[in-house]
């Protein structure tokens, strides 16, 4: 046996868990010091490179597609408003509303999906979208625990189907990444189990998805912490490999020199805003924080039409 060879096929999955082992264990430590670092310093370019990748993915003409992009359209634009207004509310009804009308669209967007090709029959969206829905009704907090925790998962989903889809020898590798966040989160588990964090009232604030839970706060700390390598490290550097990394490459930028510099405009308004963010947290954070959070649900969102079109 070639212990050599074997050791360097294993050798990206065992680093990761390392790492990721290492993040748990960090995060379990401090965990209220690591959530607050990681969003001050890492949210505004992590938002920056995720609108890049997606203007990346944008067709250079909408043609048969128009339906698509204007029911994704429409579905952020009302969902994300309407979540703004969700606080003001303040009812489990309001809640239950907001949440099926967000599995409608997504619905929706899996159905006009399937109209491309005829591979994707997908006769169970229907069903599949009735029982969540149903789900969902009878249990809103855990559909919202779901939503928020699954979140951050989506930037890994990506990245197979970019692997994938441009058949970098990296994506053999892809699995070893995937079997490492667990190993990460157990790591987390038993240190905050150790540090008496996870008592039947941490669990219940868990649960109901409580920013006061050290619990709730530490596992999203680590899932987002995941979510900002990925689109801040990984597809960055997996669009270098395969020649994306330019705007001029970029589909809908090709043919239109007044397209391609309303998105270095629209870059350098990210990246400005990015910049008003740190500035915003060094002079009042707990207020830059719930205003980022807030408005975040839009780039959420955005995330559904563009990871429907990979499937």
């Amino acid at each position: 046996m070639n212990f050599g060879l074997t050791s360097r096929v294993w050798f990206p999955g065992l680093a990761a868990a390392i790492g990721l082992s290492l993040l748990g264990a960090l995060i379990g430590n401090y965990p209220v010091l690591v959530a607050t670092l990681s969003v001050a310093f890492l949210a505004g370019p992590h938002n920056y490179m995720e609108a890049r990748y997606l203007l990346s993915r944008l067709p250079g003409r909408a043609g048969k597609l128009r339906p698509y992009f204007v029911w994704s359209a429409y579905g952020v634009a009302v969902l994300g408003i309407f979540s703004l207004l969700l606080p003001f509310f303040g009812s489990g009804l309001s809640l239950r509303c907001w949440n099926a009308a967000l599995i409608a669209w997504v619905a929706g967007l899996a159905v006009l999906r399937r109209r491309e090709h005829p591979r994707r029959a997908w006769p169970w969206v229907e069903p599949l979208g009735l029982f969540v829905c149903g789900l969902m009704w009878a249990q809103p907090q855990a559909f919202t625990l779901f939503l928020v925790l699954g979140h951050p998962l989506l930037s890994l989903v990506i990245l197979g189907r970019e692997l994938h889809a441009f058949r970098r020898p990296e994506r053999r590798y892809y699995p070893q990444l995937l079997a490492a966040v667990p190993v990460g989160l157990m790591v987390l588990l038993v240190w905050l189990f150790f540090g008496g964090m996870t008592g039947p009232s941490e669990i219940r604030s868990f649960f109901l998805a409580s920013p006061g839970s050290p619990l709730f706060l530490a596992i999203h700390t680590y899932l987002e912490l995941i979510h900002y390598i990925v689109w801040i490290g990984l597809l960055p550097l997996l669009a270098q490999l395969t020649q994306r990394g330019n705007l001029k490459v970029y589909p809908i930028l090709k043919k239109s020199a007044g397209r391609l510099r309303a998105a270095r405009l629209l870059l350098i308004l990210g990246a400005v805003l990015a910049c008003l963010l740190w500035w915003g947290f060094t002079q009042n954070f707990e207020l830059t924080r719930d205003l980022y959070f807030r408005v975040a649900i839009f780039h959420v969102l955005v995330e559904f039409p563009f990871l429907m079109r990979l499937l």
